[in-house]
């Protein structure tokens, strides 16, 4: 029982035979997207440059009400009478964050808004496609078929 099954000819030395048994898959079915669960699926390209700008988004509101709570709190008065450094080196750093996170949100803002993504070229072709029937007044059946839409969405060959 333990040795594996020999066959009945004679086969070279070392050499021996086995059988593999596998189950069969169920047949997988599939189903077609919803916009939202596309959108979620393409925003994957682009996860790490959302959750960057998410992060300094965060920052400049927190920073922004860091500010204003300074400000509201100083008795501007005895402030500028002992001219205390710490109050104003604290002002400073956190206007220098509320401004610097202000750049890197708009930053970041601009290039997802400019980013080529398999999403952003559907929806271009969609909209060029449904821009297209309507400059046409639907006088005329579209004519497009899907093979045509996936190709004109593929993405651009790389340049070497």
């Amino acid at each position: 029982m333990t040795e594996p099954n020999q066959p009945e000819i004679a086969l070279p030395e070392g050499f021996q035979t086995g059988a593999v048994f596998t189950r069969p898959t169920p047949a997988e079915d599939s189903y077609p997207l919803r916009l939202d669960q596309y959108q979620t699926l393409c925003d994957g390209s682009s996860g790490n440059e959302r959750a960057n700008r998410d992060f300094y988004k965060g920052l400049f509101f927190g920073a922004l009400l860091g500010v204003i709570g300074f400000v509201a709190g100083i008795d501007w008065a005895s402030f500028w009478a002992k001219k205390s450094w710490v109050l104003l080196g604290c002002l400073v750093v956190l206007l220098s964050i509320f401004l610097w996170s202000l750049v890197e949100w708009i930053g970041h803002n601009k290039k997802l808004g400019t980013e080529d993504t398999t999403y952003t070229r559907l929806k271009k072709t969609i909209s060029q496609h449904f821009q297209s029937c309507a400059n046409r007044r639907l006088t005329q059946p579209a004519t497009g078929s899907s093979e045509v839409i996936q190709d004109e969405t593929k993405a651009p060959a790389a340049a070497e």
